[in-house]
């Protein structure tokens, strides 16, 4: 997928907005506070419904105004043009595709598929397992056609289940329809994820981790916990466990408890790498998902990268780099204007943005 053109309106400090980017290398530079990384906010809210900088839609909006808009002309690997327009504000929400209104938000997010790769993003390495869970499912969605329904299965019958252990009293054949109904989402939803984090662990292996040399030294290795025991099935854990839940009222055993195991030499990677290295590790898994999505779909995705070069050294930002620009990714980055010399001699299209609004678009090669 390709944004061939891109409309902003009212997003952030953005009044108005139209870019053509290239269909590779495009990067955004500008001060901070300039409003380069509003373009990607926008980007992102256009594929997925949602910012990337704040919970609440609303704080995007221009001050002043009711409401956003953006819209893009997008170009599939068949060579067919998609028009995409979204507008949010208070008193409105609406999606449209090539004109027609449409109510589920996934269906933009298939047309344009995004990975957003931002200063938190470490946190796939560093943080908790719900990142890492997110991360997951993100790859499953746009490769297995079951698994959104699964989920949302699984989540309807979670609610279910929870809202039975809260009442504290209830039959034993009441439980066990839920455990029964929770356990085959559940089983399905981890065989998906396991399925999927063996053929990531394998792209990674082959196209990211030679090139990441910083980490060479200890080798990484990836693992699946599943939120359960491995001596047991969901199903017998959740019949097992019921008097515990009963308890603290919700339940405890399940792919929503799950996690992806990051190790590195003898130890867990976020205890032995360094911030820079985590950091390279979660842009590495981040990128062979793109892999493995274009393996598995023939589907290109767009990467928004914000503040590419932060936390990296000189030699690993020249890797991403050279990754992303060889990788036939449409990317959108941004950097400040400090960082633009990284890219000596690189063919790409560089966007300069002031107070808002793009002053000065340069077709060149950069040279220091």
């Amino acid at each position: 997928m390709t944004i061939k053109s891109l409309r902003v309106s009212n997003c952030r400090i953005i009044s108005h907005v139209e870019l053509e980017p290239s269909p590779g290398f495009n990067l955004i530079s500008g001060q901070n506070g300039s409003g380069k990384s509003s373009l990607l906010e926008a980007i992102y809210l256009l594929g997925t419904g949602r910012s990337f900088r704040s919970s609440s839609t609303s704080s995007v909006i221009k001050k002043g105004e009711r409401s956003l808009i953006v819209s893009a002309d997008i170009e599939t690997e068949s060579g067919q043009i998609v028009t995409v327009g979204m507008e949010r504000g208070k008193s409105c929400n609406r999606l449209h595709i090539d004109r027609s209104p449409i109510k589920q938000l996934s269906r933009a997010a298939e047309i344009l598929p995004i990975q957003i790769i931002t200063p938190e993003s470490i946190n796939l390495v560093m943080g908790s397992p719900r990142g890492r869970r997110s991360f997951l499912d993100w790859g499953m969605f746009h490769v297995e056609h079951n698994f959104l329904s699964a989920t949302r299965n699984y989540k309807k019958n979670l609610r279910q289940r929870n809202a039975l252990l809260k009442r504290k009293k209830f039959s034993e054949s009441e439980m066990s329809y839920w455990n029964k109904a929770l356990s085959d989402a559940g089983e399905e939803i981890s065989s998906y994820r396991a399925n999927y984090l063996e053929e990531l662990t394998e792209l990674y292996q082959q196209k990211l981790s030679p090139r990441l040399g910083s980490l060479s030294e200890g080798e990484v290795g990836f693992s699946y916990r599943r939120g359960w025991r491995e001596s047991a099935t969901l199903c017998e854990t959740l019949e097992q466990g019921v008097e515990r839940e009963r308890v603290v009222g919700h339940t405890l055993s399940g792919p929503h408890e799950a996690d992806m195991a990051i190790k590195s030499g003898d130890g867990v990677a976020k205890n032995v790498l360094s911030r820079g290295q985590a950091k390279l590790l979660s842009v590495g898994l981040y990128l062979s998902q793109l892999s493995h999505l274009y393996r598995k779909t023939g589907k290109k995705g767009i990467v928004l990268f914000d503040d590419m070069f932060s936390e990296l050294d000189h030699q690993n930002s020249l890797t991403i780099l050279e990754y992303l620009i060889d990788s036939g990714h449409q990317v959108f980055a941004t950097t400040t204007e400090g960082d633009v010399s990284l890219l000596n001699e690189r063919d790409l299209e560089m966007f300069h943005v002031e107070h808002g609004g793009v002053s000065t678009v340069v077709k060149q090669t950069i040279t220091a």
